[in-house]
């Protein structure tokens, strides 16, 4: 452990070299440093996860081990490297809902989404790292602080809109909507499924820690908090010659307000 801790403020104190001389060494050594920080940020969520679990302690590892965090993920020259190495499944992992269903200090809350918000994150990242599940929680989560809720929001914006083609304009918005076929879903949900070995690999991976220990020790884990998004809206049935009709027959010459106060006369 103290060799790890030597190796990366040697590597983290480093001075900038303006030469391009050695820059594979450079970039092998960033490597080194992302993959040690790696290994103690999991290190310190396990930590203090099993702490809160047992109530054995206070999980302070974490909030010990964010500056060095901070400091890492504040460097803009280390932002491909990051990436490349995938912290932001670590970043994930921090984020995640503690053993007691309780979130993350703010302190840590608030340093993670700051970093999010600098980094050149694409959909492989994205993909990778499995980030996105745990923004959406945080957006749609009556817990966290307006302000990091915002910043979910534009994230998540920011992100999926290469994604489906979408403009930030507003009144570009389109809504798609497709056909509901209820034969088609009876028959898928009625086709039996078998995981592969890659999904059940992935299945696994995607668990937080808290799930990860409850299976470990045979227990029932409480379910993890999800949200649903939707990416088609139902084509609706209603015919619009019938809506003109009802518009040009009795009662025609009132207006909504008039109609909707004359039903409500005849309903009471």
């Amino acid at each position: 452990r103290e060799e790890l801790e030597e190796k990366f403020e040697r590597a983290l104190k480093r001075p900038k070299i303006s030469r391009r001389k050695d820059e594979h060494d450079l970039t092998n050594d960033d490597d080194e440093m992302i993959q040690i920080l790696k290994q103690q940020m999991d290190a310190a969520a396990k930590k203090d996860a099993e702490l809160i679990e047992n109530g054995s302690g206070i999980a302070i590892n974490k909030v010990k081990l964010l500056p060095k965090v901070r400091d890492v993920l504040s460097k803009v020259n280390l932002a491909e490297v990051i990436l490349d190495n995938n912290l932001l499944a670590e970043v994930r992992q921090w984020l995640e809902p503690l053993p007691d269903a309780s979130l993350p200090s703010y302190e840590i809350q608030k340093t993670l989404f700051t970093a999010l918000l600098k980094l050149p994150i694409n959909t492989n990242h994205l993909r990778e790292s499995g980030i996105g599940k745990i923004l959406l929680f945080y957006q749609k989560s009556k817990r966290v602080e307006p302000k990091i809720k915002r910043v979910a929001d534009k994230l998540i914006s920011d992100w999926t809109r290469p994604i489906i083609g979408a403009s930030d304009n507003y009144r570009d918005k389109r809504i798609h909507g497709v056909d509901f076929d209820a034969r088609r879903l009876k028959l898928k949900a009625n086709k039996p499924h078998k995981l592969t070995a890659e999904e059940k690999r992935k299945r696994e991976a995607d668990k937080t820690i808290y799930e990860q220990q409850a299976a470990r020790r045979n227990r029932a884990a409480a379910p993890a908090p999800t949200v649903t998004d939707y990416r088609f809206a139902p084509r609706s049935n209603v015919d619009k010659s019938q809506q003109s009709i009802a518009t040009a027959g009795v009662g025609s010459s009132l207006n909504r307000d008039d109609q909707f106060k004359r039903i409500n006369q005849k309903l009471s």
